[in-house]
């Protein structure tokens, strides 16, 4: 499955046969720090590729740098099977018809022994950013650990922005129960206590996993043990409303007018009156992507759901 990754990440890929190992050879001569963001193949544009390479250790790559003679220790490529489904009527009644599709994630460990509950991270249309990593280096530091789902570079898609056909909700729901799956058979992580975050896109998906009847349908034997989103699209309120019993907070921008609040507030009263664990935390004057590092942009073109 090694080829797998060379559709992955902004660099070329090619094998030492001296060593022994697949490395990445980065396009972009830029040096930049090596030690942060370990989220990410090739740290993205954090650090130089060139000096990352993977070797396969235990059925699975993991990273070894250059300039060390041991492995990184707790980060390790995990590549897994799941499907294409376009929307939820595949999921319920064609599954066994949809094509197969192998998806990784990155793995990060905390620097001790032990059993460590998980945090599966889910991004936007936009892709993984730097805000994202900050969110998954936090929780690593609270003694978590952390899984970066890249569910559009395993399909060859760099942003679905303008494009959210390319890659949708239910194939990124599938792909996080598959990630969960393939985690379960890690000693060193306890699925019982497996979160779910996600932003925007991401934040449909960290939603609508908690739906009772597509976790079923997925995943009957393995759940989320808590669900946090970030502004995600809440525009459908499902007729079978149903969910897990796992607790879900969602975090909205006062004047996101991309995936309004309103939206949510609406979904969580009625599921709230059907008796579900679900909250919403709305932050006045705030618009959509409220925790990025950057200033509001207004985009004439954009398309919204208000």
């Amino acid at each position: 499955n090694i080829h797998l990754l060379s559709i992955t990440i902004m660099g070329d890929m090619r094998k030492d046969y001296v060593s022994e190992r697949f490395m990445i050879v980065s396009k972009n001569k830029k040096s930049v720090d090596g030690k942060k963001n370990p989220f990410a193949p090739g740290n993205e544009s954090l650090t130089n590729p060139s000096v990352l390479s993977l070797v396969e250790k235990d059925g699975m790559l993991q990273r070894l740098q250059d300039s060390e003679d041991d492995f990184v220790e707790g980060w390790s490529i995990r590549v897994f099977e799941s499907k294409n489904p376009f929307n939820f009527y595949d999921v319920f009644h064609k599954m066994e018809n949809i094509t197969d599709q192998q998806v990784y994630g990155i793995l990060t460990k905390p620097d001790t022994v032990g059993v460590f509950p998980v945090i599966i991270g889910v991004a936007g249309s936009a892709g993984w950013a730097e805000h994202h990593y900050g969110y998954l280096e936090r929780y690593l530091e609270m003694g978590f650990a952390v899984f970066s789902l890249h569910s559009f570079k395993s399909r060859g898609v760099e942003s679905t922005v303008g494009k959210q056909l390319t890659v949708t909700i239910p194939m990124m729901i599938l792909d996080a129960f598959s990630a969960l799956k393939e985690l379960s058979e890690d000693e060193n992580i306890d699925v019982k206590r497996a979160g779910l975050t996600g932003w925007s896109l991401g934040g449909g998906v960290t939603l609508f996993a908690a739906w009772s009847p597509i976790q079923e349908a997925i995943s009957p034997n393995l759940k989320f043990a808590a669900h946090l989103p970030f502004y995600p699209p809440c525009m459908v309120i499902p007729e079978e409303l149903r969910f897990t019993n796992a607790p879900v907070h969602i975090l909205a921008g006062e004047i996101d007018d991309w995936v309004p609040a309103a939206a949510c507030e609406e979904l969580v009263g009625e599921a709230n009156s059907s008796g579900y664990d679900i909250g919403i935390t709305v932050y006045p004057g705030s618009s959509h992507s409220f925790d990025r590092s950057m200033d509001v942009v207004l985009d004439s073109d954009a398309y919204s759901f208000t």
